[in-house]
């Protein structure tokens, strides 16, 4: 795959530079070439249609501010308690 990947986009900047030199049949192939992968990228996005999971309800803002407490670290995490109150 990497191999194909590698010969293709040398072939593509070769057909870039005669096209820019101005080659008709250089141009017509670089066409070809650009819509076949616009159609890959596209065809992706179609296949992948319908299978995103559903997204999850927003959180509210008392919500969000939980969630980004319990992340913080260093000095204004949230403390361990003593062991004597542990039990």
């Amino acid at each position: 795959m990497q191999a194909e990947l590698i010969v293709r986009s040398g072939l593509m900047a070769k057909l870039a530079d005669l096209a820019s030199a101005g080659s008709v049949s250089a141009i017509r192939q670089f066409d070809k070439m650009l819509a076949a992968e616009r159609v890959k990228a596209t065809a992706g996005t179609i296949a992948d249609r319908g299978r995103t999971p559903p997204k999850s309800a927003a959180l509210g803002k008392k919500d969000a501010k939980r969630a980004a407490a319990k992340l913080l670290e260093g000095r204004f995490r949230t403390r361990t308690p003593p062991p004597a109150l542990m039990n």
